[in-house]
């Protein structure tokens, strides 16, 4: 599994500088409005590009091609690719906290439960995301994951027939209790790992 982490982190080399400079970029926006919304996006938005740029990559090099003909499982190529995307998404996670921090240092308590429910979020993307990847590939999962943004839009129209006062009430007392925050992240990250094994299972019956 390291060896896999080690070459996605060889492909991924080139876009770090420009996924910290966008990051860079977000954050000077942010102090400059004097809101940390921006810098708690951002973690968000890299869960959804980075496992696209990875696959991406990959692919295109032939990267992944060599990897199958070494002494690497196909496991261990999964589960380096999940652990590749955690990486990455933890370390955006902790600059967009300290950013936050910086930003709004009076507001620790709800810096730290967006912290927590972005980790969610990110989590939850990821498990949603790579399995789809794996079993369509970059260019189909797209679709799909357009289809997955129609669902706000789709549900809107429904929100409207309904009382969602006890659904947003419960929405707000959530973000308000880091116990319930961090059961959620728990839950997010046992969902990760539910997604691995789904991965794998698509990634032993794939041909190339």
């Amino acid at each position: 599994m390291l060896a896999s982490f080690k070459s996605d982190y060889y492909l991924l080399r080139g876009y770090f500088k420009t996924l910290l400079g966008v990051f860079a970029f977000v954050i000077a926006i942010s102090v400059f409005q004097g809101n940390a919304y921006m810098a708690n996006f951002y973690p968000s938005f890299m869960a959804v590009y980075m496992p696209f740029s990875l696959f991406a990559l990959g692919e295109q090099s032939g990267w992944e091609s060599m990897l199958l003909s070494a002494p690497v499982t196909r496991n261990a190529i999964v589960g380096g690719r999940y652990l590749m995307c955690l990486a990455v998404d933890l370390v955006g996670l902790l600059i967009g906290f300290a950013a936050t921090i910086f930003i709004e240092p009076y507001a620790f308590f709800e810096n730290v439960a967006a912290l927590l429910f972005t980790m969610a979020i990110v989590f939850m993307l990821n498990a949603v995301l790579l399995p789809v990847i794996y079993k369509f590939g970059t260019h189909k999962s797209r679709f799909v994951l357009m289809a997955f943004c129609l669902l706000p839009a789709i549900a809107l129209p429904i929100s409207d027939a309904i009382d969602c006062r006890p659904f947003a009430d419960a929405f707000v007392r959530l973000l308000e209790s880091l116990p319930a925050l961090l059961a959620l992240d728990l839950g997010a990250l046992a969902l990760l790992g539910v997604s691995c094994l789904i991965s794998r299972a698509i990634y032993r019956r794939k041909e190339f």
